[in-house]
């Protein structure tokens, strides 16, 4: 039960409070300033900040790098969600790790008599 709980509550840690939900390579949809996930047809996979688009390409900043990536070259683009049910179970998994490892590290005995050493 113990692993159970602590891998569960590893999992949820570790994953983050985004999601990126698929979408359609429209250059009219898509938002400057938002973060995409964009995999091209050379299954190259790149997360990026959306600079600029036109008609035929997009511009993506990751930190101080720029990159064009040609829409024709796009395979599939996702854009970055905000996930409120991820959000919400980071501090529930916490609190319930750690009321599971003081309930462990307390010794109760409720109920039980002890004889005397």
């Amino acid at each position: 039960m113990k692993l159970k709980v602590s891998i569960i509550s590893l999992c949820v840690l570790l994953s983050s409070c985004y999601s990126y939900k698929p979408m359609q390579l429209e250059s009219d949809k898509i938002n400057i300033g938002k973060k995409y996930k964009v995999k091209t047809n050379n299954s190259k996979k790149i997360k990026a900040r959306v600079v600029s688009v036109n008609d035929s390409s997009i511009f993506l900043q990751k930190g101080k790098v720029k990159k064009i990536v040609l829409l024709s070259e796009i395979k599939q683009i996702r854009k970055r969600k905000f996930s409120y049910l991820k959000t919400a179970a980071i501090p529930i998994t916490i609190a319930v790790f750690f009321a599971y490892g003081i309930s462990n590290s307390l010794d109760l005995n409720i109920g039980e008599i002890q004889a005397p050493n």
